[in-house]
């Protein structure tokens, strides 16, 4: 085969053109430009408004020979076809790696189960689909017009989660048609033969588009459609559409969406060149007043002293315990390399200091700090404060001159966005963020609970609570017992049924609901705390008075939503992000 030329200038030297012309006159100068039905030269694929472009390394199949595309300077797609000039007629396959054999104009193509994700600098970073199509052409043709075999399915993937994600594989099963393999194809017909085929081998109804080639980053916020070709399929196929991404900055997280076509046939009834379309969303919206939603961090805050790193713990059952740094008492806090996840309150690193005191030294508590020698009681230590002269004033929420003492706004989280400023703490007290989250805001229906805010409940035989977001759709095959929804009343551990494995946990997370381990908590005895666990503690950014600060507290007895304790404690903090 003739290596392929790239035609950037198309006016070229006139003997050059002479040699490769066809003796029968055919002015194609030696190429063939390729087209798709229905669009213009440049792309592959245009359904719905949703296009691909041919792009670098994409090879077409004439005549049982490999032939790579090339492009011209107006953006047309071309390839050599001086090989074929005694050919009765032009037989084009794409892409050139499906072709299996051909008897004249009977094909047999092979359709892979994996496609891999690529873009093309061609037009703007486009996806690059490498969607099977057949060509015919007459010998006296200057350009080879190709028909696509297959149907399409976009995957429209919407991170709200409040954290970046790279998209590793989508994933598209039938329930009951075959999806990719084997046909033979009349390529001169109008493609009428390509029918539904049933397939009883489940690996035969999958197909899927991997990443590991070209990243597929989803920004916080944003939508990115990613198509996938598939046979076509009869109109009471049912799809599922499984879509698996993991943090940016932490391989280990990973999350699955599965969208189910359900009771409409319409959205995933495909035929020929016929569009699918399969939205999934990820994260949760949840209101916190009135005007104002927020969507939840991915996992309790947690921090490396040795490193002075923040991030968010791997998954929301996450709790480190009863561990040296975190509630034993360890000398080697400062510097140590365990992580913890029990804070004292206000204690994001932030110095804080009046800018006018002059030479007095104020000493302000750590990430890691249990108690200190300040003035008055140790709990004063904790959390915003101002000297005047040598009064103290400590009656300061973290916010506004003070809203550095808030972990999220004074710390860039290094998993979730690794920049200073992005998250915040919800607000605590009667008629506050917390609250209002809790026992106020407006909810779905849930297992027949109305209004449904949250649940008591054990995942990965953790205690915790879960918190459904405003909209929820209780994923299927979840068992959530409704006596135990919105409870208010004393319920001991033993007692709670609500019991979800990692498996189930990861549908109710894809779903949009947000855990909230009951990870213990950490006494403000000095140089001797002492550790509770089985009861969740969790700070709130507003001040109670000059010793305690606003939190929420669950445990095995009746959860307070509106509830406050010393700031010294070391309670768990889950940070929010702003719906903007």
């Amino acid at each position: 085969m003739k290596s392929a030329r790239r035609i950037l200038v198309m006016s070229l030297a006139v003997m050059a053109f002479v040699a490769c012309q066809k003796e029968d006159g055919v002015d194609r100068d030696g190429y063939l430009k390729l087209t798709v039905e229905g669009m213009n030269g440049g792309n592959k694929m245009a359904i719905d408004g949703v296009n691909s472009y041919w792009a670098d390394g994409d090879v077409v199949n004439i005549n049982g020979q490999e032939c790579p595309v090339v492009f011209g300077d107006g953006g047309g797609a071309y390839t050599e076809a001086s090989d074929f000039d005694d050919a009765a007629a032009f037989y084009g396959v794409y892409p050139a790696s499906i072709y299996a054999s051909n008897d004249g104009n009977s094909y047999t193509l092979t359709l892979p189960a994996e496609y891999t994700y690529a873009t093309t600098e061609h037009s703007g970073t486009k996806q690059n689909l490498q969607s099977p199509m057949v060509a015919y052409a007459l010998p006296t043709a200057t350009e080879l017009q190709f028909k696509h075999l297959t149907a399409a399915i976009t995957v429209e993937v919407k991170n709200d989660f409040g954290i970046d994600v790279r998209v590793t594989n989508v994933t598209i099963s039938s329930n009951k048609y075959k999806l990719h393999g084997s046909v033979t194809v009349d390529v001169t017909s109008d493609l009428s033969s390509i029918v539904a085929v049933e397939s009883a081998t489940a690996s035969d109804r999958q197909v899927e588009m991997n990443f590991t080639g070209t990243p597929c980053v989803v920004a916080s916020g944003s939508t990115q459609q990613i198509q996938l070709p598939v046979l076509p399929v009869g109109d009471d196929n049912r799809f599922t559409i499984s879509v698996t991404v993991q943090n940016v900055d932490d391989a280990a997280m990973e999350y699955t969406f599965t969208k189910t076509q359900g009771d409409s046939q319409a959205a995933y009834a495909l035929g020929r060149a016929k569009m699918g379309f399969a939205p999934a969303k990820f994260g949760g919206v949840f209101s916190v007043a009135a005007d104002r939603q927020v969507r939840f961090a991915p996992g309790n805050l947690q921090y490396q002293a040795s490193t002075g790193i923040w991030r968010f713990a791997q998954h929301q059952y996450d709790a480190i315990g009863n561990a040296a740094g975190n509630s034993v008492f360890d000398d080697s806090r400062s510097t140590q390399a365990a992580w913890i996840d029990l804070f004292g309150w206000g204690t994001s690193g932030w110095e804080n200091r009046d800018s006018n005191e002059g030479k007095d030294t104020i000493i302000y508590y750590r990430p890691y700090d249990y108690v200190g020698n300040i003035v008055g009681s140790s709990a004063y230590g904790y959390g915003p404060r101002h000297k005047e002269g040598y009064v103290y004033t400590y009656t300061f929420s973290l916010v506004g001159d003070y809203e550095n003492s808030d972990w999220g706004v004074y710390n860039a989280i290094s998993n979730g966005g690794n920049t200073a400023g992005q998250w915040r703490t919800l607000t605590g007290g009667t008629g506050k963020e917390w609250e209002y989250l809790m026992k106020t805001r407006g909810a779905s229906t849930v297992s027949g609970v109305s209004n449904a805010r949250y649940l008591k409940a054990k995942v990965n035989n953790i205690n915790g609570y879960i918190i459904f977001p405003d909209d929820f759709i209780l994923p299927e095959g979840i068992d959530i017992t409704n006596s135990q929804i919105n409870i208010s009343s004393y319920l001991a551990w033993t007692n709670v049924s609500s019991s979800l494995t990692s498996a189930d946990w990861m549908k109710m997370e894809v779903a949009g609901a947000i855990f909230l381990p009951c990870t213990g908590y950490r006494s403000y005895s000095s140089n001797n705390p002492s550790f509770t666990a089985d009861n969740g503690y969790y700070w709130s950014s507003s001040y109670y008075n000059a010793q305690n600060a606003y939190n929420i507290q669950m445990g095995g007895g009746s959860p307070m939503f509106d509830a406050n304790s010393a700031k010294r404690i070391g309670c768990s903090v889950r940070l929010v992000r702003d719906v903007e």
